[in-house]
């Protein structure tokens, strides 16, 4: 094999996508990689114009750069965010270098490592998030204890009056039901292990309803449906409840919702 064909063929096999791009923006030749790179085969592109390939491209970052090169006769290096026709990114750590008939574009696949960077990035951002959730939780938690230890004293006196320990007893859930999400919070924040424990979830259910009826008015009908064979769920899921719960049917005189514990 000559030498120059010899150059030709490791030129063809480099692990760096090589292009040489004429003066009016033709792709004169592209390697291998550097079609694994366009996602195009080089028949595709050879002999035709940038512009004509990738619609919009003579107004990215990339294109002004090249733009540099082909008329300074000065190499660039940087790293592009390319965004392929389809919507697909890539990243490419990028050389542009002057030749005779153009530029040389030298790329580099660089998509894994900033997806990697990504990802620590987005871990980065969550363990701040869990940080200042468990801050926030084991503030609050300390409340929840001075008002649950309040909550008893009040229920100690209140002697024979009944509507007044039913509306304290009422208080009391509301507060341990805040006291569990407190916990999910710190077990998110890693500040305390979260253990599921078994609950009757029809009970669950009956505590929201004592709890609506006296807010939603004379004017409102609400209707609970138990279930027989969700006596033992984990809890944790309760919560779900609370954010699921929808209005069923509406009518002029009343409205019905319905709260089903599957």
């Amino acid at each position: 094999m000559s030498t120059d064909k010899a150059v030709r063929a490791s030129i063809q096999h480099l692990m760096e996508g090589v292009q040489i791009i004429g003066f009016d923006w033709t792709y004169l030749y592209l390697n291998e990689t550097a079609e694994r790179h366009a996602r195009r085969q080089a028949h595709e592109l050879i002999g035709r114009r940038m512009m004509e390939c990738y619609p919009g491209i003579d107004r990215t970052p990339m294109f002004e750069a090249l733009q540099r090169v082909m008329r300074g006769r000065k190499a660039e290096q940087f790293i592009n965010d390319f965004v392929y026709p389809d919507g697909s990114r890539g990243w490419f750590e990028l050389l542009i270098e002057p030749v005779p008939d153009g530029v040389c574009v030298l790329s580099l696949d660089i998509s894994d490592k900033q997806r990697s960077q990504a990802q620590q990035r987005q871990a980065q951002k969550m363990e701040a998030v869990g940080r200042l959730a468990g801050g926030i939780a084991h503030d609050f938690s300390n409340v929840l204890t001075a008002m649950l230890g309040f909550c008893d004293l009040v229920l100690a006196r209140a002697g024979d009056d009944q509507e007044l320990t039913a509306d304290l007893l009422e208080i009391r859930k509301a507060g341990e039901r805040a006291e569990r999400l407190t916990r999910q919070l710190l077990a998110f924040s890693r500040k305390q292990v979260l253990i599921p424990q078994i609950i009757d979830l029809n009970h669950v259910v009956l505590d929201l309803h004592a709890m609506l009826t006296p807010l939603i008015g004379d004017h409102i009908r609400l209707l609970i449906e138990t279930a027989q064979e969700l006596r033992h769920t984990l809890d944790g899921h309760a919560k779900c409840l609370w954010q699921t719960a929808r209005p069923r049917s509406v009518s002029s005189s009343s409205l019905t919702r319905r709260l089903f514990s599957s």
